[in-house]
């Protein structure tokens, strides 16, 4: 029997195609793994309420110092955002700039992500995509604000941080989302 080159080709894509749709399932997530991701994002994000999550340094500037609880960081970060926008409104005074407004005012956009994770879990579901990428912009600001500044992050943010993000796992997209059986991949 004679095979020509477009035989051999077909024939070695298609068995090509089928180890890759039997090894794509586990590549993927499925639903369960979602839902389960989501479950373990609420009890991080619960639990790092009760780690130190910042550490503020020691050299002048707002508030006392030291290590901060996740808890007392939600508590007290309306108050701090309400504290760095009327900065702006005042005038520069002592060794205070610009820069130092700004880092602050991008470190306490974290204090948005708590309202906004409780916001995307009641959210109906045209609105959850857009409360996610908010609270993405919101982990990056305050990553940059907290650099500039040179806060230390401490384990409880990342935890919170790791938290937030399992919970908005099923924002995830639809190609990494869900494992079908019947479908074929080519």
């Amino acid at each position: 029997m004679h095979i020509d080159d477009q035989m051999l080709f077909e024939l070695q894509h298609s068995r090509l195609s089928e180890r890759m749709h039997m090894s794509l399932p586990f590549v993927r997530l499925s639903r369960h793994y979602v839902r389960g991701a989501q479950v373990l994002g609420t009890v991080l994000f619960v639990v790092s309420f009760l780690l130190p999550a910042v550490l503020a340094k020691d050299e002048g500037g707002w508030g006392p110092h030291g290590p901060y609880s996740g808890l007392r960081c939600a508590l007290f970060s309306p108050m701090v955002v309400v504290a760095s926008l009327a900065a702006f409104a005042n005038p520069l005074t002592g060794n205070d700039s610009y820069l130092n407004r700004l880092c602050m005012l991008l470190f306490c956009s974290s204090a948005l992500i708590n309202p906004l994770v409780i916001g995307y879990s009641i959210s109906r579901r045209r609105f959850r995509r857009m409360i996610a990428i908010t609270i993405l912009v919101c982990v990056v600001s305050s990553w940059i604000g907290a650099i500039l500044s040179g806060t230390g992050l401490l384990i409880g943010y990342y935890v919170w941080v790791i938290g937030a993000l399992l919970i908005l796992a099923p924002e995830l997209p639809e190609e990494l989302r869900y494992a079908e059986a019947d479908q074929d991949i080519v």
